[in-house]
């Protein structure tokens, strides 16, 4: 026979899991924009890393010679060339895709941030209304009360 639990638990759970699930709500409202922040800032210093490492690298011209290479090492096969630059040029295609994503990111966090900012300019101009609105029915009844002394 299945076993019957108690309504009360179960709604007691329930309820608890909602509040766990709202606080956590709550937490990621709160830090999630720092925290997208603080990644975005770190992938953008990292692809600049990325790319500054890749126009450091030893050039090579046309004919498969190093510009300025180190004197302890041997000149390049031309498969060696061809793998190093077919590297580059994934690596840089990597780069530019996960650039532009970051852009697009911050584009869409940017429209989101005008958004937010645009809803609190109008909260704040309804709640400004609504005390106007408060003070002048109060001062309309004071004068009434006054008047009818």
């Amino acid at each position: 026979m299945p076993h019957q639990s108690d309504p009360a638990q179960a709604r007691a759970l329930r309820t608890e899991k909602e509040v766990a699930k709202q606080e956590d709500d709550n937490w990621l409202r709160l830090h999630l924009p720092q925290w997208l922040d603080a990644i975005v800032q770190r992938l953008f210093l990292a692809l600049e890393r990325e790319l500054t490492a890749i126009e450091g690298a030893p050039q090579e011209s046309k004919s498969g010679e190093e510009k300025n290479p180190p004197q302890n090492r041997s000149q390049p096969t031309g498969m060696e060339i061809a793998i190093r630059t077919e590297k580059k040029a994934r690596t840089i295609a990597s780069l530019e895709r996960t650039l532009e994503r970051l852009m697009q990111l911050e584009k869409q966090r940017e429209a989101a941030r005008a958004l937010r900012k645009e809803r609190t300019a109008d909260v704040k101009a309804s709640l400004e209304r609504l005390v106007a609105e408060a003070i002048a029915r109060d001062n309309a009844q004071l004068a009434l009360g006054e008047a009818g002394q």
